[in-house]
């Protein structure tokens, strides 16, 4: 593991690798964690990096996305690390049209008990806030622009 780029999305050296120039970003499949300049973005990085970092992991892929992350499963000594960040209130289920997604089980058991982001009324789905705010690269970028 070498970097967390926020609660979802990781850069990782295959193993039996040897350099930086051969890392690829993994996009963890059927989640969506808050970006890293909205409500509880640093606190859900910080938790995926708190379990992952400088630990081997596996990488089931499952597709390509639009941004060229590998979507895949990521396991943990057998743990699913998806389903663990949503159960511990640092992801949504990632939703769907109709579908509530994959952990939606493990999602309505962290909004019960209130865990991470649910604990706050206020967190909004990271597809919403992007559709409202814009992404926080853009966000940033803007900033620096205007300062």
């Amino acid at each position: 593991m070498t970097h967390v780029t926020d609660g979802d999305t990781f850069r990782i050296h295959p193993f039996g690798s040897n350099g930086k120039s051969d890392s690829v970003r993994i996009r963890i499949d059927g989640i969506d964690a808050p970006e890293s300049c909205q409500l509880y973005g640093v606190q859900s990085t910080a938790a995926l990096k708190k379990l992952i970092i400088s630990k081997q992991v596996t990488v089931l892929s499952k597709r390509f996305d639009d941004y060229g992350r590998d979507v895949a499963k990521i396991t943990l000594n057998n743990m699913d690390v998806g389903g663990w960040m949503v159960k511990n209130g640092h992801a949504w289920s990632y939703h769907y049209r109709f579908s509530k997604g994959p952990y939606r089980v493990e999602e309505e058991a962290a909004k019960r008990a209130k865990l991470g982001l649910f604990a706050d009324a206020s967190a909004v789905e990271p597809k919403i806030f992007r559709r409202d705010h814009g992404s926080c690269y853009l966000a940033r970028n803007d900033r620096k622009r205007y300062k």
